[in-house]
């Protein structure tokens, strides 16, 4: 019998004994908030996954892969489970660990997921199999000298004219691509009417503040689901400069919640402290100052 096969064949007596765990309550062996981690034999023991729960939370993945076995279920599988199956149909077992125990309550526990996470994707220069960087990754995650540098960026606020700026929420493609073009320039539904304008600019931006800005030098065409990509202009260098690492916060409000729910957005700015929002907000023709101090509003 393979490891593989005496680990699929125990689950359910360590689900038991893990709950076991959880209803006591001296503090050594208190399970009731803890962070664990899933290791890949084949490739040296190295972590892949990083979770957080109470009880029988770390088996939890391990039984879900078995299912989807035994119920010959493929595809649409997250990449945790396919890594765990990997494993097995190997004849190996997945080692699992719980690295934080007897926590206080899940606010601790996310705190210390966050970290960890953070810390191994840095070590292993790779992304690990969790779909996003621990529940409160956001508030605890890594923080680079880069990051910092947008959390204290000014208020976007051009010295010079643009028209036409695309403005688009790169935050996801980001985290996979770690390259502001590749995650800014692609893919997104613009129509014939938008992709034909000339003297185009795109900034992408990520949780408002913007990590890439380009001048567009031309879109492409639709591809099958309808979707397009933007070339940069690479003679478009210092004319940038007032869009980049710039908090557009400012601007997302302005278009009361439409940003939010997924919408890319198009803005102008005169030049002189004010914006139009020109896509993202049924008053296309109303002015209104960069500086979220001031509220007053003028026609154009």
């Amino acid at each position: 019998m393979t490891d593989a096969s005496i680990q699929r064949n125990s689950l359910a007596l360590w689900q038991g004994r893990l709950n076991e765990l959880s209803k006591k309550s001296g503090k050594p062996d208190r399970l009731i908030h803890y962070v664990y981690v899933l290791c890949d034999p084949l490739e040296g023991g190295s972590v892949f996954y990083v979770g957080k729960g109470s009880g029988d939370r770390v088996v939890q993945h391990l039984q879900i892969a078995d299912k989807n076995i035994r119920c010959n279920k493929t595809g649409d599988e997250s990449d945790k489970t396919a890594q765990i199956k990997k494993i097995w149909d190997a004849g190996l077992a997945v080692d699992w660990h719980i690295v934080c125990r007897n926590l206080e309550n899940k606010d601790e526990a996310f705190r210390i997921e966050a970290a960890l996470i953070s810390c191994l994707n840095l070590i292993h220069k790779k992304q690990l199999t969790n779909e996003k960087q621990g529940n409160l990754g956001d508030q605890y995650g890594i923080w680079s000298p880069e990051d910092i540098a947008r959390e204290c960026a000014a208020f976007v606020s051009p010295k010079r004219s643009f028209r036409n700026i695309f403005i688009f929420n790169v935050g996801e493609e980001f985290q996979k691509e770690k390259d502001a073009y590749e995650a800014t320039r692609k893919f997104w539904d613009v129509s014939d009417k938008w992709a034909s304008i000339e003297g185009c600019y795109a900034v992408g931006l990520v949780k408002g503040i913007s990590v890439g800005a380009y001048k567009i030098r031309q879109w492409s065409e639709k591809n099958k689901n309808g979707r397009r990509e933007f070339e940069k202009d690479d003679t478009a260098c210092d004319e940038l400069d007032d869009l980049h690492y710039r908090n557009w916060n400012n601007i997302i409000k302005a278009t009361k919640g439409y940003y939010g729910f997924g919408g890319w957005l198009v803005a102008s700015f005169d030049g002189r402290g004010q914006f139009q929002i020109k896509r993202g907000l049924k008053e296309k023709n109303v002015w209104q100052h960069c500086d979220p101090q001031n509220s007053t509003q003028e026609g154009a």
